[in-house]
């Protein structure tokens, strides 16, 4: 029979990851998230080591690993000793906080979609495309128009003076466009 650990009774790293990742047993993608930093966590302790003995450079050591890695996977496995720390506390086996000087990274939103405006003219502009193409390209850009709706356009009801063509919207009769 193993005995429960209790706030008097050392609990080693072993079982108190084991209590913890158990709790996710319903649940095998967080399953699998949460074990990849516990399980390296585990290996830059020692798994017979106590759950108080936990310090803020053993953390540093387990975080090294993704020292190089995107923002978003750090902070992924930073939130997972974060909450496994969480969870120690609330069971009395860790009275401190190990992760305290480790910090979330700002993320880098760089999945804008915009193209630069250089970069369109460059197309628009380009002779290795055909000439229906570009202009196709460049109405669908300056007139935020379906293609179906530019490519149903009746070319000699242009007023190429003004800029203008009537077009029939998805919904309406026709009317001007700009």
């Amino acid at each position: 029979m193993i005995p429960l650990p209790t706030a008097r009774r050392p609990v080693a790293l072993v079982v108190a990851v084991d209590a913890f990742l158990d709790r996710f047993r319903d649940d095998p993608a967080t399953r699998a998230t949460y074990t990849e930093p516990l399980r390296r966590l585990r290996e830059t302790a020692g798994d017979q080591m106590p759950v108080t003995g936990l310090t803020p450079q053993l953390y540093e050591q387990t975080m090294a690993r993704w020292d190089q890695g995107a923002a978003n996977t750090w902070n992924k496995h930073l939130s997972v000793l974060t909450s496994f720390t969480a969870y120690c506390r609330r069971q009395d086996w860790l009275t401190t906080d190990p992760g305290r000087r480790l910090e979330r990274r700002k993320v880098t939103r760089t999945r804008d979609k915009a193209i630069p405006r250089a970069r369109l003219e460059r197309l628009f502009t380009d002779d290795r495309h055909p000439l229906r193409e570009r202009v196709l390209w460049r109405m669908l850009y300056e007139t935020c128009a379906c293609a179906e709706e530019v490519l149903s356009l009746d070319v000699p009801g242009w007023n190429f003076a003004q800029r203008v063509t009537l077009w029939a919207a998805r919904d309406s009769n026709p009317e001007p466009a700009d």
